[in-house]
């Protein structure tokens, strides 16, 4: 698998819904994905001159093991 580059969150949620074709999904359920994946370490950042992304195959885990995916899974049962 091949890193993906971006300079900005932005840029990597357009660079993701332009291969995703038929995927719908918004800027605020892209974000929260990310930082769900990030704090999983499913899926790495790194910065040099830009970022770059890359998926993590050896780490596998559920998703309840994130504290981030928790407490928006808790706010969308209350709201």
């Amino acid at each position: 698998s091949k890193d993906l580059q971006y300079s900005s969150e932005i840029e990597l949620f357009n660079l993701t819904k332009r291969h995703s074709a038929g995927q719908k999904i918004s800027y605020a359920q892209f974000v929260a994905c990310l930082y769900t994946f990030l704090e999983l370490g499913t899926v790495k950042s790194k910065k040099d001159s830009n970022w770059s992304l890359s998926l993590n195959e050896s780490q596998k885990t559920n998703l309840e093991n994130s504290s981030f995916y928790n407490k928006l899974y808790f706010l969308s049962r209350i709201l």
